[in-house]
């Protein structure tokens, strides 16, 4: 395993401007805490494939809005989500109503999860919340890519842990709201960034891989523990603080194919070769 105080010093050596995110789609709008909660939750549940076009598909729909999109949330249409999803827009009308129904039901998303015991099961009671509310909607309206979590409670065994996704974007939105440091928002207080979890997909996963901090690469809720119990290590009063350095440490030295292990700062750290 690559020592933690070894991680810091080279991840140290990335920045945060450096990365690619839709967190800059976020930035976009007003600060109001229930804007930042809304938007940034339609954000994340956004958050796969190509990130610069789905950043720049955002970045164009939210300059069109004429309003708040907390406004637009109560009547959503379809002729500006077409900036977003141009051939089936009404799958974000789906995501619209289920945010709006979170909101009709519990005023804000932070009251819907302040008052979990922990960060652990407030984040599979958002996603809870939302798959129930996506399963009552028609096929057509059902957004895909949400993460499967039939119950609030978090998974207790291993066996369970592997099965389960790692639920990257809701840990990803989590942080945002939560960790105080710079580029996120830390407009929620009930919840300490000491007890985040680390957002992982198989590309980070990877790179935890080749470290030797886990034994595969399958973006699942064990290896979300492993690897946020490894960062703790690493910097315990802000686990996620390089969370943005490690994805650039992966585009430029970590890649899937052809990776630039001939010139990896952690190289030297390892016997043999990564």
């Amino acid at each position: 395993m690559l020592d933690p105080e070894v991680a810091r010093e080279v991840l140290s050596r990335f920045k945060v401007e450096d990365r690619v995110s839709i967190l800059d789609a976020v930035n976009l709008g007003d600060k109001s805490k229930m804007e930042l909660e809304t938007w940034g939750l339609f954000c994340a549940c956004l958050m796969w494939g190509g990130i610069e076009g789905r950043r720049k598909s955002l970045e164009d729909f939210y300059k069109r809005l004429d309003n708040r999109f907390v406004v637009f949330l109560k009547n959503p249409r379809t002729e500006l989500l077409r900036c977003i999803f141009p051939n089936k827009p009404n799958l974000l009308i789906g995501l619209c109503q289920t945010i709006n129904d979170i909101l009709i039901e519990y005023e804000t998303i932070g009251n819907l999860v302040s008052e979990e015991q922990n960060v652990i099961s407030a984040i599979f009671k958002l996603g809870n919340t939302i798959w129930k509310k996506q399963s009552k909607l028609t096929l057509d309206n059902r957004l895909k890519g949400l993460p499967k979590i039939p119950t609030s409670e978090p998974p207790g065994t291993d066996k369970e842990k592997k099965e389960q996704s790692a639920l990257k974007k809701y840990c990803m939105f989590f942080r945002w709201m939560i960790r105080d440091g710079p580029p996120d928002f830390g407009i929620w207080d009930f919840f300490d960034k000491r007890d985040l979890f680390h957002p992982i997909d198989r590309h980070v996963a990877r790179i935890l891989q080749r470290w030797e901090v886990l034994s595969d690469n399958s973006p699942n809720w064990f290896n979300v523990e492993r690897v946020t119990e490894y960062f703790r290590r690493v910097e315990p009063d802000d686990p996620l603080k390089f969370d943005y350095h490690l994805v650039t440490f992966g585009q430029r030295f970590c890649k899937k194919d052809g990776p630039m292990c001939w010139k990896c700062p952690v190289r030297p750290h390892f016997e043999c070769d990564l």
